[in-house]
């Protein structure tokens, strides 16, 4: 049984852009899920009329007005002409990880110039490994200037180079995202197992030549990998205000022991002076010939005899 064009709705409905809607003319570094977008809305790209070109290329073929429905084989059958760069190829197969930073490799569809140039191409992407006919809405293309239209979940644009750019991960103005969708939510139409994608590029003349879709390899849509398996990078990280605090408190108890050191040392020196000047007083006090000038030194040197502890006596 064919699905009907109600199936080919993005299960996040609230995520997509009505068919009239305009890509947005602005860069995006593919990591934060706040992109922010600098420029007023004057800076969207204008909606470019369908077939109003006169550059326009006439595509012969079985065409279909309404987005077209795929069953699992047809989707499989499908030549392979777009080839996919920066996703990374695994065991399973091609893995894209929407919540890593690009790094200025973003996601890039090439092999469109398979088409005719001048030719219209809606460019779309679907899940593969499903009964039922699922579309992703097709991220904001990471490009200035770039002149396309949003018709149902993909956009129609002119070939006019062999590849394209996605963002990887971002958001509008509204709130909404305007990057890759992760797969998880997409379970339910796959039948227990993981997700897969592919982008499914169709010519566009007055609706869908669908004898002459072609598609990329699939691949799936992760989040992002555990640390373990990222390269790892020596990094300098700040000291907690904690380590902070207890570093200066030792540099400062170091400042004080030093200086009590100092004072210690000055302290002894002068005691030392003392004790030679009292007893050289004192051997000076034993010739003196005055009596009582001798008593009076002894005495304050104590230098007399000392008093016997009193013991009890039975």
């Amino acid at each position: 049984m064919m699905p009907t064009p109600s199936d080919m709705t993005s299960p996040h409905p609230e995520t997509g852009t009505p068919s009239n809607g305009l890509l947005g003319d602005y860069e995006s570094d593919g990591w934060d899920d706040s992109d922010d977008e600098d420029m007023d809305g004057a800076h969207d790209q204008s909606m470019v009329p369908q077939d109003t070109s006169p550059a326009a290329v006439v595509v012969t073929g079985v065409v279909v007005t309404s987005q077209p429905n795929w069953t699992m084989q047809e989707r499989q059958d499908l030549p392979v002409g777009l080839t996919l760069e920066n996703f990374l190829m695994e065991d399973s197969g091609l893995t894209l990880y929407r919540c890593e930073a690009a790094k200025k490799k973003n996601p890039t569809v090439s092999g469109l110039q398979s088409f005719v140039n001048g030719t219209k191409v809606h460019l779309s992407i679907c899940l593969f490994n499903s009964d039922e006919t699922v579309y992703m809405r097709c991220p904001d293309v990471k490009k200035k200037k770039f002149e396309c239209q949003r018709v149902d979940s993909g956009i129609v644009f002119d070939i006019t180079d062999n590849e394209l750019r996605f963002k990887k991960k971002c958001q509008n103005k509204t709130g909404n995202h305007t990057g890759f969708e992760l797969g998880r939510e997409y379970e339910s139409y796959s039948n227990g197992t993981t997700p897969q994608f592919v982008f499914v590029a169709v010519p566009y003349s007055s609706g869908y030549v669908k004898n002459l879709a072609i598609r990329s390899p699939p691949f799936r849509i992760l989040s992002k990998r555990q640390e373990r398996f990222l390269d790892s990078k020596t990094k300098r990280h700040k000291k907690a205000p904690e380590i902070e605090k207890l570093d200066t408190d030792i540099h400062n108890a170091k400042s004080t022991f030093n200086m009590l050191g100092e004072d210690i040392r000055h302290e002894t020196f002068v005691n030392k002076s003392m004790k030679t000047f009292f007893n050289q007083l004192a051997q000076f006090a034993e010739h003196l010939q005055n009596p009582t000038a001798k008593i009076a030194i002894q005495f304050a040197l104590r230098r007399g005899q000392q008093k016997e502890p009193e013991t009890a006596s039975m």
